[in-house]
């Protein structure tokens, strides 16, 4: 009989321990959820951002738009369409 009451007592005891554990998990599980929550709306705006430059890259990079820059703001004039020709000169040994 004694050893029943020992038994009792300690789950007696151990109930608010293993509430307030539950209790605890609960609360780290919400902060936890929270903290993701954060990390997705960043991550969507840094992608957002990301769009947004490689638009602005393409956009920028566009070989009609440095044409005209070429043209009206550095006075260029495109002479010659065909394949490049270069001329070098032999690389000459040196003696020692």
């Amino acid at each position: 009989m004694k050893r029943l009451s020992i038994v009792a007592w300690v789950l007696i005891l151990l109930l608010p321990v293993l509430m307030f554990a539950n209790a605890h998990q609960a609360f780290r599980f919400d902060r936890l959820q929270r903290q993701v929550r954060q990390a997705e709306r960043a991550q969507r705006a840094l992608l957002e951002s990301n769009k947004r430059a490689i638009t602005s890259v393409s956009a920028l990079s566009s070989p009609a738009r440095i044409d005209r820059l070429a043209r009206e703001v550095f006075g260029l004039e495109q002479t010659f369409a065909g394949p490049r020709i270069e001329a070098v000169s032999p690389v000459r040994e040196r003696s020692p």
